[in-house]
């Protein structure tokens, strides 16, 4: 029996928990696997017309702008933040995805469908956030290595050494 992407329409897939004892990492890999399925892939031609790189990409530059809009208190997930918080950034993120006229239809229909079949727990949403958040982390991490702690607080330019401290002192090289 022969269905079309159209008529069915896109597939419930649940959050997918994953084996601790193998290693596998919650990354793109693990999670592209998630939506190697019939539906996606003939949607995509197997990935190959639509490259699901390309495509979570593209959902973290939408989604982006809608997290800097929000105060989000640090250290938390984005699970853990106020429920009116996560609807407005969802509610962005989602109008951001219609709303992009740089995106072809086709490109935007499996943005739209992913989010759709996610959207119960909305499970990839959560995990494109963290993704976000990791990334702004690893920037002021790269920063803070860069720049030591001046007198005042503020950050000076250490020219990619480390900045001086005591043990310097005890340990001349």
């Amino acid at each position: 029996m022969s269905w079309s992407v159209a008529a069915a329409g896109p597939p419930i897939i649940p959050k997918p928990s994953r084996d601790s004892k193998s290693g596998e990492q919650f990354g793109p890999d693990f999670i592209h696997k998630q939506f190697k399925i019939p539906y996606y892939e003939q949607m995509t031609g197997n990935w190959e017309r639509i490259k699901f790189k390309a495509v979570i990409l593209v959902l973290k530059r939408l989604c982006e702008p809608a997290v800097k809009a929000e105060s989000l208190v640090p250290y938390c997930r984005l699970e853990m933040q106020d429920e009116e918080v996560i609807a407005r950034i969802y509610n962005t993120f989602q109008s951001a995805i219609k709303s992009d006229r740089e995106l072809p239809q086709e490109f935007r229909r499996v943005l739209e469908d992913l989010m759709t079949s996610t959207e119960g727990d909305k499970w990839l949403f959560f995990w494109i956030v963290a993704q976000i958040r990791d990334k702004w982390k690893r920037r002021r991490s790269k920063a803070d290595m860069t720049y030591g702690e001046g007198a005042a607080g503020q950050h000076v330019p250490t020219n990619g050494r480390r900045a001086f401290d005591i043990t310097d002192l005890l340990n001349p090289e």
